[in-house]
């Protein structure tokens, strides 16, 4: 008897805690994510910092990508919703030269056009702190920035506005 009620009570402990489980992820995720239309583009600005890969991976698994800055009216929204979360945050955007050093090329393999640059500080591939060098971008104050792809730092995805977009 004894035996059957604590099986019962760990069965019930294991639902509960599940269910406490499953409620913390879905109020975390939630938390930890502003989403922002535009147009016809959903953005994901994530609060949690992984690597640039991971993160675009990550992207994906919502059905985009890693955010693509194709005119001035789409980097001064997206540096408008960095300023807005906080001026100090970084975000990783699309942008990578990791193929080939010093040629720039968006997550969809289009070239970076010169025209439509906001580099905080000129690219250096500086590499003290990672020997494979600075081949990511990231917002930082409303400019673009080359850092590490290992660097740990929030994201923007960028995911196509439909109405089953989550």
């Amino acid at each position: 008897m004894a035996l059957s009620v604590l099986l019962i009570l760990s069965l019930l402990c294991t639902v509960y805690i599940f269910n406490l489980q499953h409620y913390y992820y879905l109020l975390h995720s939630e938390i930890m994510e502003m989403k922002v239309q535009d147009k016809d583009r959903l953005y994901v600005f994530s609060e949690i910092k992984m690597s640039w890969n991971s993160s675009r991976m990550c992207c994906q698994e919502l059905g985009g990508d890693l955010a693509i800055v194709n005119s001035r009216e789409e980097h001064e929204f997206l540096a408008g919703q960095v300023e807005s979360i906080g001026e100090s945050d970084h975000y990783w955007i699309g942008l990578t030269d990791a193929q080939s050093e010093g040629m720039w090329l968006w997550v969809d393999h289009s070239p970076l056009l010169e025209n439509l640059t906001w580099w905080k500080y000129v690219p250096d591939d500086w590499k003290e702190h990672d020997p494979s060098g600075e081949d990511c971008v990231i917002y930082v104050g409303g400019k673009w920035a080359d850092v590490s792809c290992s660097s740990s730092e929030r994201r923007i995805c960028e995911l196509p506005h439909t109405s089953d977009t989550p």
